[in-house]
Formats: structure tokens, C-alpha cells, sequence
């Protein structure tokens, strides 16, 4: 009895089982998947071994929104998709349906409706941002504001595919990063460039001393005593600006209307895909703040974005094509100004930091490039015979036996490796070599990773990939 009881009871510790939300046909076909495309802009289809397709519309929302505007999005899901939405990281709003017919139905009224439809593949998907000034205690920027004047500003790439590759852009409104800028396409990050103005006469009465010592992550603040009042000081040359000594004491406080601005970092991704994840970089040391419309930073983010879409091949993301191109032509492209500020002369930062936990880059021959993480291991092999092909020859026989295997086998990276070693020999190839050849082949877009009941490479679906 005690045993059944348990088994029905419902609280409200921890979260219900994700499965109990799957729409039916993600429940009657989980793992069982076997290719998706993408129709146009803002549509997914996915087909599983049984036949069954399930739809996916995904459209745009602001990340703050009104009861009305969720019952417009439940309306529309009870209309077109049996109920079934989601919402996804970076706050656009998903309609999965069974049925194509109410695909573009759904899509018109969603339009109709002011949620426009688009941020899938080669695109520039919703910007992902913090609160600003409409909540935040220690933001250096605003938020919705600046996300609502770029977003405007390139539109057009949310609703098409032009784009090399997928383009995210984040925007946190001080360094405590709550926005995923350090790890974005373009991020937007609001920087304070003074240390917090210390109300001596009411820090006694407003703050615990220990506490707000201890909340400082570069002990740049220690106990002191001003006019015979216990108080702190503050070390400049250790601060780096990050409010945290204003969360915990409301007589620090740090906005400044002349030195809080802006900055812009470029290159970041957490996809482990063709290479490790990477941490943004320092692209525009400072942009004044400039409301409604920041017409500063929203003419330096559309300038970036054009010099990648130009200049990058298919496929590479903002980070891999600055890599390739190297950095002062990233500048010469982009008409920002190299200076001073770029270098770091933080006393705290680190001088070595593996930013990935990719360890099988060290594993093997084709793996030893850590970009300075790790030095190579002893006994991999990094050199070849004279007679080595080249990397052309080597994508062009890997792309001729993806053709010849066309749906009848898939083929793993491993196995293309394999082939190649095997045609050529162990002296005259490494796996870094074929590793450099598949990624060429997907630059180009010759080949396509598939997902769907392993990891394969295989050919673009209008190239006779398997369906």
C-alpha cells in the first residue's frame, strides 16, 4: 500500500520527465531518425525510418514579452500544431507539426501576427541578451534597447540563408557575461571603465566590511578607515569592473554615464564541430553609449558582418575565417582600429588556459594542433614521404568514394582516413592530413555531416546522399 502511494504522489521537487512533452511522433520515432533539411528559411523537416515527417516553424520573439503575446503563441500552437511549442535558447518560439498542410498557414498568421518566421542554417538567428537597464543593478548598457536596433539593422539575414555559415550574436550588459558573450560569432559586451565610488559615511551602515572584502574575485578591495569610520579602499590596478562588490554592498556603487559604453568581441563558438570551441575576442576596445538607437555599434556590427560574409568560405564560422585570414587583415577588412587596448595587461590574466576539452586532438597524427593548449605528445607522427599527395588529391579521392558509395554505405570520418592510408600508405599520410581534406571538402560544400543514427559524412541530399 505505503508502495503504490509513493507512486502516485505528485510534488513539486524537481522537475516532471521530459518525456511526458514530446510531441507523439518524436515519442513513436525517438532514435530512429534518419535525415532533415531545411525547406526555407525558418522550417525544419525531419524524417524517421517509419515514414513519419514532424514540421518545425521557428520564429522570432523579443526576449521580454507580454501575457498577450503568449497567448498568441499557445493560440497559434492549439490552431496549427496540436498544442505543441517550445521555446529555445536563444528566445525564438518552435511549432512542431505532424501535418504539412498547416505549415504555411501557421506561417502566415505568425507574420500577420508581428513573429516573423526565419533564424535557421546559414542565418543570423535571435540575439541572445541579458536585462539592462529595464532590471539589471550593475549594467554598463542597455539591453532590449541595443539588441532592437541591430536586429533591425540586419533583418534581412534572420529571414534568408545568405550567409557563409550560422552567425550568433549575444549581448551581455556588463562582464558578468549573463548573455553567452564569450563564446558568440559577434558578441556585444558592456564594459565599465572606472572602479566603484565608495560612499564612505554610509558604508558602515549599508555593508558588512568582511563580506564585501570577500566578494571582490581579484582582492582589490580591503578594509580601511576613513575619517575614524571603519571603511574599504579599493586597489585600481587589480579591478576589473565587474559590479560584484555592488551586489553585495549598495554603498559601491559603479554605473558612470561617461565611461560605461560598450565594446565588441568577434569569433567565439561552442560547437566542437571542425574545430575546437573558442572564446571570443577583442574586437572594438569601446563604444560610447548612444540610446534609442546606437547608431555607433549597430554600424560597426553591420560592417563586420559583411566583411565575413564576403570573405568567408562556405561553412566557416566568424572565428575560422579571422583564423585564416589572420588578424591585422580582420582589421583591414573590417575598418576597426588597432590599439593599445587590444594587447592584455591584466595582472590576473592567465598566460596558458585550454579553452577545450577536444583531447583527441593530441591523440593521434592528426590531432596534434592544441593552437598552444598542449605541446605534442611523444612519438606522433607529424611528418610524411616526399611522395605525400596533396590535400586537393586527398579530397578529391574521398569525394569520389562518397560518391561511389552514394546510398549504399555511410562512411565515417575514420573510415575515409582508413581508405586514404590504405591507397597511399602509412608513410605518405597522416590523419591530420585527411582531417585537413574532409574539412576542405565541407568548406566547399562537396560533403555534409550527418547525425541521425551516428556521426557520418556523406554528400548534400541533391548529390544522392541517402534519403
Amino acid at each position: 500500500m505505503a508502495d503504490a502511494t509513493l507512486q502516485d504522489r505528485v510534488t513539486d521537487i524537481g522537475p516532471p520527465h521530459y518525456s511526458k512533452f514530446l510531441h507523439p511522433l518524436i515519442k513513436k520515432n525517438y532514435g530512429k531518425w534518419v535525415w532533415h533539411e531545411i525547406p526555407r528559411p525558418g522550417v525544419l523537416v525531419h524524417a524517421a525510418e517509419s515514414g513519419d515527417k514532424i514540421y518545425t516553424v521557428r520564429a522570432g520573439t523579443a526576449r521580454l514579452i507580454s501575457v498577450d503575446t503568449l497567448r498568441f503563441m499557445a493560440d497559434m500552437a492549439d490552431k496549427y500544431a496540436d498544442g505543441f511549442m517550445r521555446f529555445t535558447s536563444r528566445n525564438n518560439v518552435e511549432f512542431l507539426l505532424g501535418n504539412q498542410a498547416n505549415v504555411e498557414p501557421l506561417i502566415a498568421d505568425l507574420e500577420k501576427g508581428g513573429l516573423p518566421v526565419g533564424g535557421t542554417a546559414n542565418s543570423i538567428s535571435q540575439i541572445v541578451h541579458t536585462q539592462g537597464w529595464v532590471h539589471c543593478h550593475t549594467s554598463a548598457t542597455d539591453a532590449s534597447g541595443v539588441v532592437k536596433a541591430v536586429m533591425d539593422e540586419v533583418f534581412d539575414h534572420f529571414k534568408s540563408h545568405k550567409l557563409p555559415n550560422r552567425l550568433r550574436i549575444a549581448l551581455a550588459c556588463c562582464l558578468n557575461m549573463c548573455g553567452a558573450v564569450h563564446c558568440s560569432d559577434i558578441a556585444i559586451l558592456g564594459i565599465h571603465r572606472r572602479p566603484p565610488r565608495v560612499n564612505h559615511a554610509n558604508l558602515k551602515n549599508l555593508c558588512e566590511i568582511p563580506t564585501t572584502v570577500a566578494s571582490c574575485p581579484t582582492a582589490a578591495i580591503k578594509p580601511s578607515t576613513v575619517d575614524g569610520n571603519p571603511s574599504v579602499e579599493v586597489d585600481e590596478d587589480k579591478c576589473m569592473y565587474c559590479g560584484n562588490c555592488y551586489t553585495t554592498c549598495p554603498a559601491m556603487p559603479l554605473a558612470d554615464p561617461l565611461n560605461d559604453g560598450l565594446s565588441i568581441w568577434v569569433g567565439g563558438k561552442v560547437s566542437n564541430a571542425r574545430h575546437a570551441p573558442t572564446f571570443s575576442k577583442l574586437a572594438i576596445p569601446f563604444i560610447p553609449n548612444n540610446p534609442p538607437r546606437w547608431p555607433e555599434a549597430t554600424e560597426a556590427i553591420v560592417k563586420i558582418i559583411e566583411a565575413y560574409s564576403k570573405g568567408a568560405r562556405n561553412w566557416e564560422r566568424v572565428g575560422e575565417w579571422v583564423e585564416r585570414i589572420g588578424w591585422p587583415r580582420f582589421f583591414k577588412e573590417t575598418g576597426i582600429e588597432f590599439t593599445k587596448y587590444h594587447i592584455d595587461d591584466f595582472k590576473g590574466a592567465s598566460k596558458s588556459l585550454m579553452t577545450s576539452v577536444a583531447f583527441k586532438r593530441v591523440s593521434g597524427a592528426g590531432y596534434a594542433d592544441t593552437r598552444g593548449h598542449l605541446r605534442e605528445m611523444e612519438g606522433v607522427k607529424t611528418t610524411v614521404s616526399a611522395n605525400a599527395p596533396s590535400i586537393e588529391t586527398l579530397a578529391d579521392a574521398m569525394y569520389a568514394i562518397l560518391k561511389a558509395t552514394a546510398g549504399k554505405k555511410k562512411l565515417k570520418a575514420g573510415d575515409l582516413t582508413k581508405e586514404m592510408i590504405k591507397k597511399y600508405g602509412e608513410d605518405a599520410v597522416t590523419k591530420g592530413m585527411c582531417k585537413e581534406a574532409i574539412n576542405k571538402n565541407m568548406m566547399e560544400g562537396k560533403t555534409v555531416y550527418e547525425y541521425f543514427g551516428g556521426s557520418f559524412i556523406g554528400l548534400p541530399r541533391e548529390e544522392g546522399a541517402s534519403k
